[in-house]
């Protein structure tokens, strides 16, 4: 019979190609929403996951001396669980927002929970991303970002230099399913809060770029293994033939 590095026969070996790819194949389409820090403190790309992105609510100006509780721009609105100041990017605290970034920011140094806030995106959205920048004079503190019901890849936490400015937190959905919610927490920040904004979305009701997709990980997961499939066939029977 003839064996390979392993050890195995043909069969066993072939069968043991089989297993290691549904075990992969099945940790890919488990996490069904992938959160995406690469952009760091860069300018957001126009994708995110593939899906053609577009700015939300960077224009809406500054309400100062009261509080929000959601924000609302392209036909959507997204809902913010406590209520929070909206300011500028490059103003008050945030003087050092990254990347020249001046519009329309949240914070939650007036806010009861001053830690943590999450957002609840509208209806449709597949991708979505954010910067948060915590209220430090100095120094560094780490950030949280999460899914809430969705099964993904996180929670993600990164440690945030405030002397860089604002760090990206995106998230995009790999099958038919939608974000719902995403989670933000600061702990290192009880006094002064954290800002948040410079929103980017990609939603198919009502605007927010809608469609313009590249193969998710788990499509491409699963052609992968197909395709490894395929070549482990190829090469038994070319080992079958010599041995023969």
């Amino acid at each position: 019979m003839t064996r390979n590095v392993f050890g195995l026969g043909r069969a066993s070996f072939a069968w043991l190609i089989v297993a290691a790819g549904v075990f992969f194949t099945a940790g890919a389409v488990r996490a069904a929403v992938i959160i995406d820090i690469s952009p760091g403190y860069s300018a957001p790309p126009s994708t995110l996951g593939g899906y053609t992105m577009s700015a939300f609510g960077r224009n809406l100006g500054s309400i100062p001396g009261t509080t929000v509780s959601s924000a609302t721009d392209l036909g959507l609105t997204v809902g913010f669980s406590g209520s929070v100041t909206q300011t500028l990017a490059q103003s008050g605290g945030w003087l050092g927002w990254s990347h020249g970034y001046s519009g329309t920011v949240w914070h939650t140094t007036d806010s009861a929970a001053k830690t943590s806030i999450t957002l609840n995106l509208p209806t449709g959205t597949k991708a979505f991303y954010m910067y948060v920048m915590p209220g430090l004079v100095s120094g560094s503190t780490n950030v949280t970002f999460d899914t809430v019901s969705s099964a993904s890849n996180g929670p993600v936490t990164q440690l945030v230099n405030v002397s860089s400015g604002a760090h990206y937190f995106g998230a995009y959905v790999t099958d038919g399913s939608t974000l719902t919610q995403l989670s933000i927490s600061v702990p290192g920040v009880p006094v002064d809060g954290f800002a948040f904004g410079e929103f980017g979305i990609n939603n198919s009701n009502g605007g927010g770029g809608g469609g313009g997709v590249v193969p998710e990980p788990t499509s491409m997961a699963i052609f992968g293994f197909s395709g490894l499939a395929f070549i482990v066939r190829r090469s038994m029977a070319k080992i079958g033939k010599k041995g023969s």
